[in-house]
């Protein structure tokens, strides 16, 4: 095997390694989508490049096995996207799950 081809490999094994690594840490903060009932609603602030001032709030519903967002785009999510796509960049110590309605 080529010397380039090997350090090559060894980069891509240590990248995977991380991501792994990075995975396992949010399965561990987020727990698994069996552990949320139907119905449950968390919320999150994020941040974007483009407005680093600005933090949004975002909600997530789950209903019928899938969670829907309130973000302009792909409104559907499964559990694993709605981790890796938002909950893994909102703000830390801004994830809540919401479990106390009060009517108004």
């Amino acid at each position: 095997m080529a010397r380039g081809r090997a350090a090559y490999l060894e980069a891509r094994i240590a990248k995977l390694e991380n991501d792994l690594i990075d995975e396992l840490e949010l399965q561990e903060r987020f727990g698994d989508d069996k552990d949320y009932a139907s119905g449950t609603v968390i919320s999150w602030e994020q941040r974007f490049r483009g407005g680093a001032s600005i933090a949004y709030t975002f909600v997530a519903i789950k209903v019928g096995g899938s969670w829907y967002t309130t973000s302009q785009f792909d409104t559907k999510r499964s559990w694993d996207t709605l981790v890796s796509d938002c909950l893994s960049k909102a703000e830390e110590g801004s994830v809540f799950i919401v479990s106390g309605w009060e009517a108004l």
